[in-house]
């Protein structure tokens, strides 16, 4: 079960089968906005996309999670998987923050940029948000 549309993504799913193609992806790495301290459930609220799509690219075995907090929104998560694939998350706070992710296969790196979708925002504004009156988080989803 995914909370995320991301993992989904055309451009996300290219990027893993670009790499799958390559072979094995031993390495897992993304950047993305996420306040680990927001009032809209921290990780759980943007941060969830990027935990959605290590899941996607790696699967569910890990050993452990670390989080090392870099300042007081933000931080790095490691994630080493019992295969011996890891990922890392970074965690950040902060305006005009885009989604980034890349992954490792046979020593070949693939990347991907995910711009907003200042059109899918609105309408995630306007039809969610307005129905369930969380006027505070405009800000966030809309730049």
């Amino acid at each position: 079960m995914t909370f995320s549309a991301k993992p989904l993504s055309k451009g996300f799913q290219l990027l893993l089968k670009q790499a799958r193609q390559k072979g094995e992806i031993r390495s897992s790495r993304s950047s993305g906005p996420a306040e680990l301290n927001s009032p809209y459930g921290g990780i759980f609220f943007y941060g969830i996309h990027q935990v959605d799509c290590v899941i996607e690219a790696l699967g569910t075995k890990l050993r452990e999670v670390f989080l090392h907090r870099i300042s007081p929104t933000d931080g790095v998560a490691v994630m080493p998987f019992q295969n011996g694939a890891v990922a890392s998350l970074h965690l950040l706070s902060g305006e005009n923050i885009e989604f980034r992710w890349s992954a490792l296969a046979d020593g070949t790196y693939f990347e991907l940029a995910d711009k907003p979708d200042p059109l899918f925002s609105r309408f995630l504004f306007e039809v969610v948000c307005k129905s369930l009156h969380w006027r505070r988080i405009k800000r966030i989803l809309i730049s």
